[in-house]
């Protein structure tokens, strides 16, 4: 018995468009209303501020203050001398059960922005921010040819992700 090509290809459509169709019933759906919280809360200190950092104390001793500082926070440090330290600690607090990429971005600017980046050099340090406290800290020690000037700005960001 033969089959009509007049029939077949109708019934070829048909049973595609049926199958395009008959493909999923939704039973039920769930809409979330979510939000994206900030987990991190950032706090700085500043080890040799009284002179040069003794480069034994880290940055996760109990001892050390830590300040919370807004956007625009400012330490003003007068200045010191080639070759003298101090070390920059930033202690991250993670509010959140996973584990968190950061990125450290340390600019340096001034009235003179050449001899500014000679004596204090841009840097980026990243990490991960565990669930609760992480420490991390830099180092920044002027050069011993750098040329004295003053008012050089040394922007610390921290950042919450991977570049």
């Amino acid at each position: 018995m033969k089959m009509n090509k007049k029939l077949i290809i109708p019934l070829i459509v048909l049973g595609v468009i049926s199958l395009v169709v008959a493909g999923v019933y939704y039973v039920n759906t769930i809409n979330l209303t979510v939000d994206v919280k900030e987990p991190f809360t950032v706090e700085y200190a500043i080890l040799g501020d009284a002179g040069n950092y003794d480069g034994v104390t880290l940055c996760s001793n109990p001892s050390i203050t830590y300040y919370t500082l807004d956007n625009d926070g400012v330490f003003d440090k007068d200045g010191f001398y080639p070759m003298e330290s101090r070390k920059v600690c930033v202690k991250i607090t993670n509010a959140g059960e996973a584990s968190i990429p950061y990125v450290i971005t340390s600019t340096t600017t001034g009235t003179n922005n050449v001899i500014c980046k000679s004596a204090f050099a841009d840097t980026q340090k990243t990490g991960t921010a565990v669930s609760g406290v992480t420490y991390d800290g830099a180092l920044v020690t002027i050069s011993a040819d750098a040329i004295p000037i003053n008012d050089c700005n040394v922007k610390i960001e921290v950042g919450r992700g991977t570049i």
